[in-house]
């Protein structure tokens, strides 16, 4: 036994930790294993969208003091998103947030009636005034100014509000060719990078300059195929430079490369690589004086695609639909020639300005 007076100041000098709970990991919880069975039979996500999702909900836990989901209440989650609010969030970030909270509510807590008050069009979809774009003569400076084998570049960007640095060095000229040859397919196709990256050697016609086919996903998740899709003349000699260069080959000899390696991808490396590589091209220009701009003559830099343009090999697709609009042709058309359209209106709502 001890007595009141020693309690007291035991804990005086011994103070709770803020973040102190009983509760366990909310990831070993009830609510969290019926919320990833409700995802499982109701929505078909990418492990990358899952993840974004899953941090979300932590993230709610974690500033709840990590208590138990059953003790959260209606009002917890409406003044977490204020607190969200007044740091100056935007709509379309704490419209996503939104979407991932309810998604828990819904199948972990199975609180529908939470919903009605707890409405994603609180948080209006702003659409861009102004679509930003590479013109074709910024792609050509692009595959010029590939930094040369062993550059080191090294460019900075704030996340978060934290600078982040990185360096990227071009290692071979392997590598340099499959950025270029990367480049040519994205104008090529317009495809989403995660189309890119499920491209398989032999989905290739080499003779007839012919993407077989080419797999992206679509509204909530679905797989979309999309088939023959006629490759530009320089996509289909950057694409033979490159595999060349990859298998040593002396001579062009197609058949036997679909033969040999045509269940392999033509693309090996990450999304996350593939867009150090595009920062590096845009770092590289800048620093040589000869830098990469837009549609109205204003300078690319890593700094200023973070704060414009997140999804940075998004900008390939969006150049594709704004070089051929420029050309005369009607978005109809421009559909017709790249891949990844589900939805007509939503190119018309996008690109119709």
């Amino acid at each position: 036994k001890v007595s009141k007076r020693t309690l007291i100041r035991w804990y005086q000098e011994n103070p709770i930790p803020k973040d102190f709970t009983l509760e366990e990991d909310i990831r070993k919880s009830e609510y969290w294993e019926r919320w990833q069975e409700w995802l499982r039979r109701t929505r078909r996500v990418s492990p990358r969208y899952k993840y974004e999702m899953e941090i979300d909900v932590i993230n709610l836990w974690k500033s709840l003091n990590k208590k138990s989901p059953h003790l959260w209440t209606l009002r917890d989650i409406q003044d977490y998103f204020l607190k969200l609010e007044e740091k100056g969030y935007s709509d379309n970030t704490l419209r996503s947030k939104m979407v991932h909270i309810r998604s828990f509510i819904e199948g972990g807590l199975r609180r529908q009636d939470w919903l009605t008050d707890l409405s994603v069009s609180r948080y209006e979809k702003v659409m861009p005034e102004v679509i930003n774009y590479f013109p074709n003569s910024q792609i050509n400076k692009q595959i010029s100014n590939i930094p040369p084998v062993g550059y080191e570049v090294t460019y900075s960007y704030t996340y978060r509000g934290q600078k982040r640095t990185h360096t990227v060095i071009f290692k071979d000229e392997t590598t340099r060719k499959e950025v270029k040859a990367m480049i040519r397919m994205f104008m090529s196709t317009c495809a989403r990078i995660s189309g890119l990256l499920s491209i398989k050697i032999g989905w290739i016609d080499y003779d007839k300059g012919i993407l077989l086919k080419i797999e992206e996903k679509g509204k909530k998740g679905k797989k979309r195929e999309w088939k023959n899709i006629k490759l530009t003349p320089r996509c289909k000699e950057a694409i033979k430079e490159y595999l060349m260069d990859r298998y040593d080959m002396k001579t062009w000899n197609p058949r036997e490369l679909v033969e040999i390696h045509g269940d392999e991808k033509l693309f090996l490396k990450s999304d996350q690589k593939y867009r150090e590589y595009i920062y590096a091209i845009i770092q590289f220009s800048h620093d040589i004086g000869d830098p990469i701009v837009d549609q109205d003559g204003r300078a690319w830099t890593p700094k200023r695609m973070r704060e414009e343009e997140k999804h940075v090999a998004h900008l390939y697709r969006k150049s594709f639909v704004q070089n051929l609009r420029q050309a005369g042709l009607h978005l109809e058309e421009i559909a017709d020639l790249g891949v990844g359209w589900d939805d007509l209106s939503t190119m018309r709502n996008y690109y119709g300005k």
